[in-house]
């Protein structure tokens, strides 16, 4: 197994200030990759504690940002106990529940086209169109390396 280097950090992006206060941003770092998002709260900068998983004086919020840290230690332990090596972006993935929908997307357009070659009130043309879009639609995702 390779090594792996792992960190999670949360951090307020000042520049982002509304109604006085900072969002509290999440970034992930694995083997040198990174991957942020919105943890969609917000801190007074006062209260801010850089480098830490605490909130002065707001200890729901404190207690939030540790359930977040310990979540995304459970997804990269899941991901590992699979026996691969889990990328920051995959952690971020399954901490935010995204699946990966161009799968499903790709599946739907071959399904319609199949059934589109198959009934007779569409013309030659027309299947060779919905051919082209799926052909297309393909390599797209491939080239984004967005298919098994």
């Amino acid at each position: 197994m390779t090594k792996l280097s792992y960190s999670a950090k949360f951090f307020g992006i000042p520049a982002r200030e509304k109604a006085g206060k900072i969002p509290i941003y999440c970034r992930i770092t694995v083997n040198r990759q990174k991957a942020e998002f919105s943890l969609n709260e917000f801190v007074d900068p006062k209260k801010w504690v850089d480098g830490s998983h605490e909130v002065k004086g707001n200890p729901e919020l404190s207690a939030t940002l540790k359930m977040a840290s310990l979540d995304l230690k459970k997804y990269r332990d899941q991901i590992l106990a699979e026996g691969r090596t889990p990328t920051a972006k995959e952690i971020k993935d399954a901490y935010l529940r995204i699946e990966e929908k161009s799968i499903v997307l790709l599946d739907y357009v071959k399904t319609y086209v199949d059934e589109v070659d198959q009934l007779t009130e569409y013309s030659k043309s027309t299947w060779k169109k919905y051919s082209t879009v799926k052909r297309h639609l393909t390599e797209f995702l491939e080239s984004k390396k967005l298919t098994e």
